[in-house]
């Protein structure tokens, strides 16, 4: 059998009691962490394994190319076509659309970007080799947490763009006035925050394996973990928390009064109702990958190294799958979205049917035979009447034909 040398790789039930030199763990983001201050004490690739020169993809992997698969196929087009029918429909321009707007543009990122680079990393490192390069290795995972960073953000916005909508109605708060400026800084703060990530995270040899890992100081990825779960997701969580409370009792409260805000009642239970829903589809999705980077960030629990990568992906994949159930949520619940739909769907088969210049468009002579039906008679000619004339049409212009 034909063999090939290629950089080593450390199969699960090798690590980590094969490598003393180093501490590895896998994270979400398809990346392994190391400590630094073992990472200058590996040694340099000492050893060469040959394998033979098939990809190897487990079935384990099969299946994640079939979920991930599915979360391209049906994620991209459902956020397209949601900006699509904002974009078109003026009955969306509103403040809240367009932080939905920055919120599906995040979506967007993460399917066409992290989901398949996620894939293929987690494919190459059982492969025992990671060819994407350095550049790819550090900006995937910096990516993919700027881009939840930005979803976690952008939802804090929308639920105090909501409450001083629905609490405080006359009120001009500043996040009304200038949503160019508060997207523009989300992005900047998520920005700034990922930083580390594009310092640490690169590329290593490490016992002839080549991999994607983090060399941030274990002392300082502590701290920075830790601060990232509060300013990201524990801080904005209480905030979503406390305006969805108040503009419940708001909503309540505006119901008991008179029976003439009805109307702008039910309005704003819907919209409280797609902002609840959408934060907490994130909240349920992104919790367990946070949760258990704690966990093992500080040593919470002790599992396997065969067991951390598993949970490692699920976790992964559970985040990803938010991407998706955010345009679902917003089509389904928004009744203007569905109109907007419609009045889409409408311009469609007008245009699709306009006849050209100095001819009778077909759309609109069916609308008049079943309305005007005197009116088809003076309208029709014979060059139509070849193409058109179905049975309906042909009981009320036979002679004229």
């Amino acid at each position: 059998m034909a063999t090939w040398p290629i950089t080593g790789y450390f199969s699960p039930s090798d690590h980590p009691s094969s490598l003393p030199t180093t501490t590895l763990s896998s994270i979400a983001d398809g990346i392994w962490t190391t400590s630094a201050s073992n990472a200058t004490s590996v040694p340099s690739s000492n050893y060469t394994y040959y394998l033979p020169p098939q990809l190897v993809i487990s079935t384990w992997n099969i299946a994640f190319i079939v979920i991930y698969a599915a979360l391209l196929t049906i994620g991209v087009p459902a956020n397209i076509f949601v900006l699509v029918v904002i974009y078109r429909s003026p009955k969306l321009k509103g403040v809240a659309n367009y932080y939905l707007i920055n919120l599906m543009y995040a979506d967007l990122l993460v399917l066409s970007i992290n989901v398949p680079f996620s894939l293929i990393t987690d494919i190459m490192h059982e492969n025992r080799h990671y060819m994407l390069g350095n550049a790819i290795c550090k900006l995937s995972p910096a990516i993919s947490q700027a881009c939840f960073y930005t979803m976690s953000l952008t939802l804090t916005i929308i639920s105090v763009d909501r409450y001083f909508q629905v609490v405080y109605p006359s009120s001009k708060f500043w996040i009304t006035k200038s949503v160019v400026l508060v997207i523009s800084s989300i992005w900047l703060i998520s920005s700034l925050l990922v930083i580390p990530t594009l310092i640490f995270v690169s590329t290593e040899n490490i016992r002839g394996m080549k991999l994607c890992v983090n060399l941030m100081p274990s002392n300082i990825r502590s701290v920075y973990r830790l601060l990232v779960v509060i300013i990201i997701y524990l801080i904005p969580f209480v905030i979503m928390l406390y305006c969805n409370f108040h503009m419940l009792i708001a909503v309540l409260r505006t119901g008991k009064t008179t029976s003439s805000n009805q109307i702008a009642t039910k309005m704003k239970k819907r919209v409280m109702v797609i902002v609840s829903l959408i934060i907490l589809a994130f909240v349920v999705c992104i919790a367990p990958s946070q949760i258990y980077k704690i966990f093992l960030e500080y040593s919470v629990i002790r599992i396997s190294a065969a067991t951390i990568i598993k949970i490692s992906v699920v976790c992964r994949t559970i985040a990803y799958f938010d991407t998706l159930i955010n345009p679902i949520l917003y089509a389904a619940l928004n009744t203007r979205f569905r109109e907007g739909c419609k009045d889409i769907t409408h311009s469609f088969i007008n245009r699709r049917f306009t006849a050209l210049p100095g001819e009778i468009s077909r759309a609109d002579l069916i609308l008049q035979t079943k309305n005007q039906s005197l009116a088809i008679k003076e309208l029709c000619t014979p060059a139509l009447a070849i193409t058109i004339c179905h049975d309906e049409i042909t009981k009320t212009t036979d002679q004229s034909c």
